[in-house]
């Protein structure tokens, strides 16, 4: 199992690379992203954090400290 943090950004090898760029289009698969329309961007609706500046944490904590 690989265990990473939301601040490590992933950096491909040069293997990974080369890979990636000997794919042609044809041979991509986008069976589970189907191609959109105007008629689906015309019921998008953008959804935007209420305030960028709070920052949302869940914590556990025992019984003894919440009756402390």
């Amino acid at each position: 199992m690989v265990i990473r943090k939301l601040s490590d950004t992933y950096q491909p090898s040069n293997e990974e690379l080369e890979q990636i760029r000997a794919i042609s289009d044809d041979e991509i698969d986008f069976s589970d992203a189907p191609e959109t329309d105007l008629e689906f961007w015309s019921k998008a609706t953008k959804v935007s954090p209420k305030n960028q500046d709070e920052t949302k944490v869940l914590v556990s904590l025992d019984q003894e400290l919440m009756n402390w």
